[in-house]
């Protein structure tokens, strides 16, 4: 399913030049701290999307060239900013900021219910303490390493006990932050899933009456740099989905000459059915961000100087503006990988938020071969944006 991890594809090139990470290291950085930057990346992808352009060098031109992109020349490719855009919330519990409504499931049950909502506040600042809480029950020492949120309850400090793995994805086009993992409350273990919900909207507000009362004032505190990285998600999502889109129109356009020239076999016109089939649901995914790209860019483009610095310095690591260090891969890649029944938790949730936003679920069906996470494939709703092979933790 595409809400689980899988490991790398062999074939996949190694993404290892040391030159090309750090000036993409350095790009990704930028756009969190760089309104102009930030505001033309998310320019190009949607002009690539609305255009259906799918052409990767596009992208490469606005990287390498200060004259498109008003910033710098950087040295590095399309491949590489999405590799280093996919490490960045995996440094600090901050980037997760926000309400999360839940929904959760006991081993076994074929029906789910809501469950106790998670709150996580945090900033970039060193002076800034972030809190998690689950309920209204803030947690103590509580570990955040590399995408994974755990607690316990051994010293009687936490009334709860959990594992969530992190996750921004796909909710018909648009990049949202969520969990997937168990929480045991009551001596029960529940299967949970959580979706970021806009504290102002109706659900926000219901789920801002469940948490701690500082969550709601921290949050509005945070808003500038929850609309910075709402943007930087969401230019995530189409970057990747047009890597999607351009690597299937290749694969298209490859088999169609193989058959028509009398040499494909039936194993080449399933892959071309199958080929065709992700490239319409990634398709959809694109026109979706399209449409709704405005309502994401409008907060940040609206944002004074003054503001969009506040947001910034909330919403970026507490770096030195041009680094990004390298992290040690998890000593065991099945850490952030989901078990079946949490991926069916987190895939319930997610196409629940499709349909309360009026949306047909957006997917593929289940026939043919796996497309390759993060290259082939289909963006189909719940598909995770970051990857979690252990090469993007060189």
């Amino acid at each position: 399913m595409a809400m689980t991890a899988t490991d790398a594809p062999k074939t996949k090139p190694k993404l290892d030049d040391p030159k090309l990470i750090k000036d993409a290291n350095r790009f990704a950085l930028k756009m969190v701290q760089d309104k102009t930057l930030l505001l033309g990346w998310f320019d190009t992808l949607t002009k690539a999307l609305q255009d259906k352009t799918y052409e990767v060098q596009i992208m490469d031109n606005f990287i390498a060239q200060k004259s498109l992109n008003k910033v710098d020349d950087f040295n590095t490719t399309y491949d590489y900013v999405i590799q280093a855009q996919q490490k960045l919330p995996a440094y600090k519990i901050y980037y997760w900021s926000g309400l999360y409504k839940t929904t959760r499931s006991t081993s076994g049950s074929s029906s789910s219910e809501e469950g106790s909502v998670v709150s996580v506040v945090g900033s970039g600042k060193n002076n800034v303490a972030p809190f998690v809480s689950v309920a209204k029950a803030e947690l103590i020492n509580y570990k955040f390493n590399q995408l994974v949120l755990s607690w316990d309850s051994s010293d009687g400090l936490n009334a709860t006990s959990g594992r969530l793995i992190m996750g921004v994805r796909n909710v018909a086009g648009k990049a949202r932050r969520s969990f997937a993992g168990i929480i045991t409350e009551g001596g029960t273990k529940y299967t949970y899933a959580g979706v970021l919900v806009d504290p102002k909207s109706e659900q926000g507000q219901g789920a801002t009456k469940k948490a701690p009362p500082q969550t709601s004032s921290s949050l509005k505190t945070l808003e500038y740099a929850n609309q910075i990285i709402n943007m930087v998600s969401q230019a995530l999502f189409m970057a990747v989905n047009i890597g999607m889109l351009y690597k299937t129109g290749k694969e298209i356009q490859e088999l169609k000459k193989k058959i028509d020239s009398g040499e494909g076999s039936k194993a080449d016109e399933d892959k071309l059915k199958k080929a065709e089939d992700d490239q319409e649901v990634s398709e959809k995914a694109g026109d979706q961000a399209a449409d709704q790209a405005e309502d994401v860019r409008e907060p940040v483009e609206e944002m004074s100087d003054e503001e969009f610095e506040i947001g910034s310095e909330d919403a970026s690591p507490s770096l030195e503006p041009e680094e990004l260090p390298d992290m040690e891969p998890p000593s065991d890649m099945e850490d952030l990988e989901l078990s079946e029944e949490e991926s069916e938790v987190a895939q319930d949730a997610i196409e629940s938020e499709v349909e309360a936003e009026g949306e047909e679920p957006n997917t593929v069906s289940g026939e043919g071969e796996e497309g390759e996470e993060g290259e082939g494939g289909a963006m189909e709703d719940g598909e995770d944006i970051l990857t979690t092979g252990a090469e993007d933790f060189i």
